[in-house]
């Protein structure tokens, strides 16, 4: 079973990354340690924050605590401690604004719903179910894959 995560705000930037890797991955905007705890034992997901009270104060279990301030370097390090293989299948199957997976959408079904020069640019668009982002592989993702590539290459040394 895939590792499910819920990260706090001091690791914000970390949540759309995880997504970005495929990991289902809850952002908690909230400052309610307790809550946020709740949350990691319903859905049974492992924390990840840079929080030390939580570690002192509220939990013995499912924990990743951070030392690294970068973006890059706590994908790495929360990669190293799950000790579970990335596949690449999984860069960019979920929304990242939602969390929720992307569904494939046929090109006639997009018309109208993106600027006109993307339609006519690209082949394959996918879509949020939930929030209805449509995304596509522009330059974006195509920068996002090389990152991820950088990154899971330095999980490699």
């Amino acid at each position: 079973m895939a590792k499910k995560f819920v990260v706090d705000m001091t690791v914000g930037k970390l949540g759309k990354w995880l997504r970005a890797l495929g990991f289902d991955t809850v952002v908690y905007p909230g400052k309610d340690l307790h809550r946020l705890v709740q949350l990691s034992r319903q859905e049974n997901r492992m924390i990840v924050t840079r929080n030390r009270r939580l570690e002192a104060k509220l939990f013995l279990g499912n924990i990743l605590i951070l030392k690294e301030n970068e973006a890059e370097r706590q994908i790495t390090a929360v990669i190293r401690a799950i000790k579970t293989p990335v596949a690449s299948r999984r860069f960019l199957s979920r929304c990242l604004r939602c969390n929720t997976l992307l569904e494939t959408m046929p090109r006639e079904r997009i018309e109208g719903k993106v600027p006109e020069f993307v339609f006519h640019a690209h082949e394959a668009f996918h879509r949020c179910p939930t929030c209805r982002k449509i995304y596509w592989e522009g330059t974006h993702p195509t920068n996002m894959k090389k990152s991820m590539a950088k990154i899971l290459g330095a999980v490699e040394k």
